[in-house]
């Protein structure tokens, strides 16, 4: 915007239940409204009437969420569906706070635009703060790029099978089967280290949860327990082994 704020965008549904309870609940909280004020510029969109926009923000069909911008377009922060005041503004408080970080990256990238660590890079930054579209793709373009090498070095082939495993976990938690299957094909060709293999095992789990082969799946996340059990994410493989 014109006075050097992000600009917050909320896309609503008029009519529906979770507008008005954002509208209620969200919106109307004291500390929402002044922290919007006071740090962003802000707008409404009606998502049925911004379908193309939304799916360019957002990613999928239009339904509420919020997205919070910079003057050159970029998508800073994405928070889909409804939130209560507390997760809002923790959500606006990430965005601001993530910012300084994704410029820097950014600018890494458009000085070397490809180079596939300043690219992978700028993908983390995106992942942080969930901007989910553009942090997947920047993984796809390391990826495109390391299919097209001839020889790859073992940086180059690390980013590779990364940028492979945090596709296949985008596409499982989407119900995507087979793209899932191709990417956790990918990252293992590319010869993952430890670090990225426990994660690995727990999109492999999820994989065989979906395909309703539970026995399997449930072999899967205890060999990540016992082979990794301080990984990062032991909380949400103990949580897919309950389910399955």
């Amino acid at each position: 915007s014109g006075d050097g704020k992000l600009l917050l965008i909320s896309f609503v549904m008029k009519g529906r239940p979770v507008t008005q309870a954002l509208e209620e609940e969200t919106f109307s909280n004291s500390a929402v409204q002044l922290r919007i004020r006071e740090r962003f510029s802000a707008v409404r969109r009606e998502a049925a009437l911004s379908v193309d926009f939304f799916r360019d923000v957002i990613g999928g069909r239009g339904a509420v969420a919020s997205a919070v911008m910079d003057a050159s377009g970029d998508v800073v922060s994405v928070l889909p569906g409804f939130a209560g005041p507390d997760e809002f503004l923790r959500f606006l408080e990430r965005a601001e706070a993530g910012y300084p970080a994704l410029l820097k990256a950014r600018e890494a990238w458009r000085r070397l635009p490809h180079s596939l660590g300043a690219i992978f890079n700028l993908g983390e930054r995106y992942r942080d703060l969930e901007s989910w579209k553009r942090a997947e793709e920047c993984w796809l373009e390391v990826a495109e790029h390391a299919a097209g090498l001839s020889e790859a070095d073992e940086v180059e082939r690390v980013l590779a099978a990364s940028s492979h495993e945090r596709l296949a976990r985008r596409r499982v938690l989407r119900g995507r089967i087979a793209e899932t299957q191709q990417h956790v094909t990918e990252a293992r060709r590319w010869g993952p280290g430890p670090r990225l293999d426990a994660g690995l095992l727990l999109t492999e789990g999820l994989l065989r949860g979906l395909e309703r082969r539970h026995a399997e799946a449930a072999r899967i996340l205890d060999e990540a327990l016992q082979r990794f059990p301080g990984h990062a994410e032991k909380d949400h493989v103990l949580f897919a082994l309950g389910f399955v």
